[in-house]
């Protein structure tokens, strides 16, 4: 008999697994060692347990054999699944902590601001040289909004200049001009420095 129990609390996910064995009379009884692997569940290793390879990596809880006497035949071996089930908890509980913690610290921290920019910088530069103008301006606002969010002061004329170019670029199919194209560009650059430099 298996039977797997899983439990919640709070920001902790404990797993136990419950093995058991009938006797068929009354007796003395030696129970298996047994050797469960522990895998670490990924969006992309979702195949059915059985067509894992063995020599999968995986976390290995070992349960020694524990003598058992029954005094009863068809009792279940309550020494047996108690050992076991304490083990594998216990070793379950350990697995899981750790994974929630190297998921809470996975070592890839959010962006910097400085990131932020340059790849917001780039990706509209990206769409100037597509011909993309409805996409740059839609890119350099997303940076103008950032700058305003890292220095707490939004530029009023300068979200309100690159709202009309949205428009007239996505709405109205106009065509800016070099000049117009580089000078926002430039504006919105600027921008961003300037933020940094704020307290």
């Amino acid at each position: 008999m298996l039977e797997v129990k899983t439990k919640r609390t709070g920001d902790v996910n404990e797993t136990s697994m419950v093995v058991g064995f009938r006797a068929s009379e009354a007796g003395t009884y030696e129970t298996p060692a047994l050797d469960i692997r522990v895998l670490e569940f990924t969006e992309e290793n979702t195949q059915a347990l059985a067509a894992l390879p063995p020599d999968l990596a995986a976390r290995v809880l070992s349960g020694e054999p524990v003598t058992v006497k029954v005094k009863t035949s068809g009792a279940y071996l309550l020494a047996a699944i108690l050992v076991l089930s304490a083990l594998l908890g216990a070793g379950l509980v350990l697995v899981l902590r750790r994974r929630r913690r190297s998921r809470r610290n996975p070592g890839k921290a959010e962006p910097s601001f400085e990131e932020e920019s340059r790849a917001l910088l780039h990706e509209a530069r990206r769409h100037r040289l597509d011909g993309d103008f409805y996409a740059f301006y839609l890119t350099l606002r997303r940076a103008c909004d950032l700058a305003a969010h890292a220095s707490g002061q939004p530029d009023d004329r300068l979200c309100a200049l690159l709202d009309q170019r949205i428009k007239d670029t996505g709405y109205r199919g106009q065509r800016p001009s070099e000049d117009d194209l580089e000078g926002d560009f430039k504006d919105v650059e600027h921008c961003l420095a300037q933020s940094v430099r704020r307290p």
